[in-house]
């Protein structure tokens, strides 16, 4: 299946560097959508949510490399933002794939749990309470019966989970999915 990708990632490559128009565009390619699973990393809660995410410059040498952070689809807009220096504020649940800063992961909602890769924990939340947290490792999951040396991490995840899930729920019955300066104050939101 590898050797598959990179035949087709050779065959774009060569592609775009023939059309002259395409040297200042940015390619993003994504899946829309996980395929059935062989290996068992890719049956877990984690892993049958993995899909490629790649963005090609033809003629940029900053875009190389593989990326191996988490990462999600909500991400890809912001990255985009961020890759042509906008500098103005927008409404994104994601965070640029070129920011070192900002926290990492990705949110998924399924059968009533949220589920947030954040460092290296799965943590899944029902709305009211933790379901389980497990430890991503290497290729596997390993349930956490111990939550104690992880707690730092859980409660800080857990955290940034009920802020997300409440910031797109209150922006949505408001309808405030696009930024909106606040002139009666200094805040921006």
């Amino acid at each position: 299946m590898k050797n598959y990708f990179y035949h087709q990632y050779l065959l774009l490559k060569r592609i775009f560097l023939i059309m002259a128009f395409m040297t200042l565009t940015l390619f993003v390619l994504c899946a829309d959508h996980t395929a059935q699973a062989k290996a068992d990393f890719y049956k877990s809660n984690v892993g049958k949510y993995a899909i490629p995410v790649v963005l090609y410059a033809p003629v940029d040498s900053t875009i190389s490399g593989i990326y191996t952070n988490t990462c999600q689809q909500s991400d890809i807009f912001p990255s985009i933002m961020d890759y042509l220096n906008f500098q103005k504020p927008f409404v994104a649940f994601g965070n640029s794939i070129f920011d070192s800063i900002n926290n990492k992961g990705a949110i998924s909602y399924t059968n009533g749990v949220y589920q947030l890769i954040f460092k290296e924990l799965a943590i899944n939340y029902n709305g009211k309470e933790l379901v389980s947290v497990d430890h991503i490792f290497s290729d596997s999951l390993i349930p956490i019966v111990n939550k104690e040396p992880f707690s730092g991490q859980i409660n800080e995840g857990e955290d940034l989970l009920k802020a997300m899930i409440q910031q797109f729920n209150v922006r949505m019955k408001e309808n405030q999915m696009q930024y909106m300066q606040d002139t009666t104050s200094n805040n921006k939101f």
